[in-house]
């Protein structure tokens, strides 16, 4: 006898062979007939049985809970947290689909639902947005993550950024992400206009946005008090909605310490310089696309205002001159960590002698530009700085930068220095023959002196074929004299 192989049960199945008559006088051929008889009722009996197996099982499931169904909900709620079943979009509706059970935790679990990353494109639907504002319903009170993207942005000023669509053509409710109960701490925002954003600013800490007008930027920075990181590109175009601020009223980010603001309009730059006080900032980079004309005052007064705690600094294709330099820096007198990429119009006037100048002018005064008076040796500008790095046209290597950060405070001892490790230099326009910015001698010979003490130097030239080591350059062509 053979087993079946679905249900493990027995198959009468004789696999012998065997010959019949058919004839109605035979006994042989009675019995069989009487055989298949009964076992075709017997088949019919196990078959009911099985039947009735099957119908049994949820009910004893239901009287004999599992080992998960008989724990707690919040030790299986916390289960499934540790295990981060929630990280991804579908996560916790995959967890939701094993069973009811498991869907009543998983839709009770607050912190499954915490992280949304939503793509905004074509094929989106408004039942795919609904489901991303259910999605945040879930988190309750808890610190959010929300990550919006739109995958196309229209050229219109009124357009939603889905590619020809308006804002009332966008798949969310009425237009907007209208979840004024959730109050995110962390908003990553791409390609989505500030007023179809409809959700409580008051706990956020961390924000990265780049389709943002200023108005709109500076209106998160007045509604976010707790903001501790902002990261802006500042769009050009005017948006549809008009935000209610005063432009003429300054905002003031009490607890801002990372800022990192991009802007292709010099009104825009202004605008926010001239409008934003940030007193605990330590960390702050400015771009500019574009050669702008970015007024120095405005620049100063906002370092005046948010300057004094200031430790990394980044100013990125700017116009400035070595003076304008050296006054910001008087404004940020601890810094550790600068970074400038200067872009002028004449590649000749460049190199910010000035700045060089200013580095040692604690120990020899600074001579004014103009009347070539020298003045009273001020304080050590940037004293405590530890990394540097200058990218620029440059028409020749700055001799000077090298003396000059690495001037002692006071003569004749030399024990006193600013504390620098690595300095990076970077010239962008380099080109072969007698245009290569190469290193002079007296400089190369305290390079490589303080690369035995431990500074590391990074000097390099963008030449047609790529990128090359101006030191070793340097050095060979030393050689070869």
């Amino acid at each position: 006898m053979d087993t079946c192989h679905t249900c493990g049960n027995l198959d009468p199945v004789d696999h012998e062979p065997y010959r019949t008559c058919q004839a109605a006088s035979c006994y042989g051929c009675k019995m069989l007939d009487g055989i298949n008889d009964r076992i075709s009722k017997a088949k019919a009996q196990l078959a009911s049985l099985l039947n009735a197996r099957h119908q049994l099982k949820p009910r004893l499931n239901q009287i004999h809970k599992s080992i998960i169904d008989r724990l707690p909900v919040e030790v299986v709620s916390s289960q499934c947290v540790g295990s981060e079943v929630g990280e991804g979009f579908m996560s916790p509706l995959f967890l939701g689909a094993v069973c009811r059970s498991w869907r009543r935790i998983a839709w009770s679990t607050p912190s499954l639902w915490k992280s949304l990353k939503f793509n905004i494109e074509y094929h989106t639907t408004e039942d795919e947005s609904g489901l991303a504002i259910q999605w945040l319903k879930r988190s309750g009170q808890l610190p959010l993550f929300i990550s919006l993207e739109s995958a196309y942005m229209n050229q219109s000023t009124t357009a939603h950024p889905c590619c020809n669509t308006s804002p009332s053509d966008l798949p969310l409710s009425e237009g907007h992400l209208n979840i004024t109960q959730a109050a995110p701490i962390h908003v990553d925002v791409g390609h989505i206009l500030y007023d179809q954003l409809r959700f409580n600013w008051d706990n956020l800490l961390y924000i990265s946005a780049m389709s943002f007008i200023i108005d709109e930027v500076i209106e998160v920075m007045r509604n976010a008090p707790q903001l501790l990181s902002g990261d802006f590109t500042i769009k050009n175009k005017e948006s549809s909605h008009t935000i209610p601020t005063q432009v003429s009223a300054q905002v003031a980010c009490k607890e801002l310490v990372y800022l990192n603001v991009t802007s292709r309009t010099t009104q825009s730059f202004h605008s926010f310089l001239d409008n934003v006080v940030c007193p605990t900032l330590t960390d702050c980079t400015l771009i500019c696309r574009g050669l702008l004309e970015v007024s120095v005052r405005s620049l100063l007064s906002f370092f005046g205002r948010s300057g004094h705690l200031l430790h990394k600094l980044t100013i990125s294709r700017i116009p400035l001159a070595g003076q304008d330099i050296t006054d910001i820096l008087r404004l940020t007198p601890w810094l550790t960590d600068l970074s400038l990429t200067l872009h002028t119009h004449n590649r000749n006037g460049a190199t910010p002698d000035a700045f060089c100048e200013a580095l040692s002018a604690h120990l020899f005064g600074f001579m004014d530009p103009v009347t070539g008076d020298c003045g009273e040796p001020a304080d050590p500008l940037v004293p405590h700085l530890e990394n540097f790095a200058l990218i620029g046209d440059f028409g020749a290597f700055p001799s000077q930068l090298i003396e000059g950060l690495f001037t002692p405070f006071v003569l004749p001892t030399t024990t006193r220095l600013r504390p620098l490790k690595v300095i990076k230099i970077c010239f962008l326009s380099a080109r072969h023959g007698d245009s290569i910015p190469y290193i002079n001698e007296e400089s190369l010979d305290k390079i490589v002196e303080l690369q035995e003490q431990g500074v590391e130097f990074n000097i390099c030239g963008i030449f047609d074929h790529g990128c090359a080591d101006l030191i070793d350059m340097s050095l060979a062509k030393l050689k070869r004299m």
